[in-house]
């Protein structure tokens, strides 16, 4: 090897040595976040205008002390990326919180309490360039860090963003009757329970669907089963910030009776980009769902009729 090669090649080395030890010879020290003890019950967002306070009550969460359910898995991936919160870099000592949006009056601060402890207690500033990481410090201190994956974008989500997008939950066990009248289709569907035989010959009550006016066609279990399954749960792809306009006809409806009571949804427009408004009984909300999705809850009776054999 000659001599130009061994220097490019020692050069090579000596600048990949520094680069990964940066750190150690700076001496930056990157704090560690405590393991949280207890499970969260109580996240506040102060986002200056405004403050959301997301509250668990028995197995769900709530907004703002209201009747307003939140989306699990909005609230689970907030308190997922706070609790596994890494910082990847020190970035300046207090000098320039403008610079990163993290004053105390522009910076989101955002407290994870369960019960009266104290989680985690965090200011979030300008999210940087690399992909879901952002300027952040705590709340008593002044160091500047670059962290993720929580990000500015996480905690300014709207309230109907953070609500709960559930148009019904049915099992598929309560139902007792189930319609759809969509388009040129309209059909009741009726369960029947029949005990059968299984594999080593003790019987099992399996549950079967008829339809209503028409029990000589057989239903495709597997189709039935599927459209059943999408209703537990439908979530809507939002909730429209909008009412809807007066005196438009209904596209369609979904009626399900459980426990005595029926429970209808109503599909009651489609815009040009194919998404569906919805409105459910006893409440006033408008869901918004997409047509693919709308044709998994809403099908037609030949889609459930089972092939001759």
């Amino acid at each position: 090897m000659n001599k130009g090669k061994l220097y490019s090649l020692i050069t090579i080395v000596v600048l990949i040595f520094l680069i990964f030890a940066k750190d150690f010879f700076s001496g930056v020290s990157l704090p560690e976040l405590p393991e949280w003890k207890g499970d969260p019950d109580l996240i506040t967002i102060d986002r200056g205008d405004d403050t959301v306070r997301l509250v668990k009550k028995g197995e769900s969460w709530f907004i703002n002390d209201t009747n307003f359910e939140a989306s699990e898995n909005e609230v689970a991936t907030i308190i997922s990326k706070l609790r596994t919160l890494k910082f990847f870099d020190k970035i300046s000592s207090g000098d320039s919180l403008a610079r990163y949006e993290l004053e105390d009056e522009k910076a989101l601060r955002v407290t994870v309490k369960s019960s009266d402890t104290v989680l985690i207690d965090l200011l979030v500033g300008k999210e940087s360039s690399g992909m879901n990481q952002s300027y952040v410090r705590m709340v008593d201190d002044s160091t500047v860090y670059l962290a993720g994956t929580i990000t500015p974008r996480d905690l300014r989500k709207s309230i109907l963003e953070l609500r709960s997008k559930e148009v019904i939950k049915l099992s598929y066990r309560s139902i007792e009757s189930f319609t759809v009248q969509f388009e040129d289709s309209s059909y009741t569907l009726l369960p029947v329970d029949k005990d059968v035989e299984v594999e080593d010959g003790t019987t099992q009550s399996r549950r079967f669907w008829t339809f209503k006016n028409t029990p000589s066609i057989e239903v495709d279990m597997n189709s039935a089963v599927s459209m059943f399954n999408a209703v537990n749960p439908f979530v809507a792809d939002r909730i429209s910030a909008s009412g809807l306009e007066e005196g438009l006809e209904p596209l369609g409806m979904m009626e399900a009776v459980v426990d005595g009571k029926a429970i209808t949804v109503t599909c009651v427009n489609k815009d040009d980009r194919n998404n569906y408004y919805l409105t459910v009984s006893g409440s006033d909300d408008v869901y918004v769902v997409n047509e693919s999705r709308i044709r998994n809850v809403f099908r037609k009776k030949s889609d459930l009729i089972a092939d001759e054999k």
